[in-house]
């Protein structure tokens, strides 16, 4: 059981980053702007 609660938010965490590099490779396709924000000069 202890083995399972230790595994849980690993499994949580390995699907999320999954999700946002597909989100980003997606938004990447669609020509979206996926690194830091440009830096403004005043």
């Amino acid at each position: 059981m202890l083995a399972f609660y230790l595994a849980a938010p690993e499994v949580e965490n390995d699907r999320r980053a999954f999700n946002v590099f597909h989100g980003m490779r997606r938004a990447k396709k669609e020509g979206l702007w996926v690194a830091t924000a440009p830096n403004r000069i005043s």
